[in-house]
């Protein structure tokens, strides 16, 4: 799939009030397409523990200005009890910190504790629906933040490190922990607002960033 047509489902997302999965889903594979049909998919494989911890070698001199945590999100958890995502986007995320310094560079991840995660886990098996692929037993959506996979890009902006998704809230993280702290609002009047996964950061600090909510035919910034 294309990003285009990742942001034509984002828009379809952001306007969910109660959906099954046929409306979500329809025409979409509910199943595991096979190694044959997509033998590209086999380079996603689920990560075999939620948090992880290392220190890689280090080739060579880091340079002596090189300080700081370099971080990083995508999705790293593509089966949830033994059913097996079809698209590499619904993978669940996870976050990475590089934390580099004079003494050398360190490793840190750890998966996010999104909603979608955490009710699965409680449940024994996949809920939800997802960009390219859903069990065959799904629950219903009545929020984009249930199917939130919080998975796509990762900011730390005012103190604070975001995990974001295409079409859902923001979820802060502990900048040291990685951690979860829960689902973030960026206003009052903003929140459980689904917020793009792609914000851009202006030169005097400002934060910029949209939200659309079609069911209300509106678009915050």
């Amino acid at each position: 799939m294309q990003r285009r047509e990742f942001s034509r489902l984002s828009a379809l997302l952001a306007g969910l009030t109660v959906l099954g999965p046929n409306a979500l889903l329809a025409g979409v594979s509910a199943s595991w397409p096979g190694r044959d049909e997509k033998p590209w998919l086999l380079g996603f494989r689920g990560v075999d523990r939620d948090a992880y911890q290392s220190r890689p070698q280090v080739t060579g001199r880091i340079p002596a200005n090189l300080i700081g945590t370099l971080y990083r999100n995508g999705p790293a958890q593509h089966e949830v009890a033994g059913f097996r995502y079809g698209h590499w986007f619904d993978g669940d995320g996870m976050v990475h910190a590089y934390r580099i310094t004079p003494q050398g560079i360190s490793h840190q991840a750890r998966l996010v504790g999104t909603r979608k995660l955490t009710r699965e886990r409680a449940a024994g098996r996949a809920l939800y629906p997802g960009f390219g692929s859903a069990p065959s037993q799904t629950a219903n959506v009545f929020s984009p933040d249930d199917v939130n996979t919080a998975n796509i890009s990762v900011l730390f902006h005012a103190n604070k490190l975001l995990a974001l998704w295409e079409a859902g809230s923001p979820y802060e993280l502990d900048p040291v922990t990685l951690e979860t702290r829960g689902l973030y609002a960026f206003s009052e009047e903003t929140q459980g607002a689904p917020f793009s996964a792609h914000p851009r950061l202006d030169a005097d600090g400002s934060l910029w960033n949209f939200s659309y909510l079609s069911a209300q035919g509106s678009i915050v910034l």
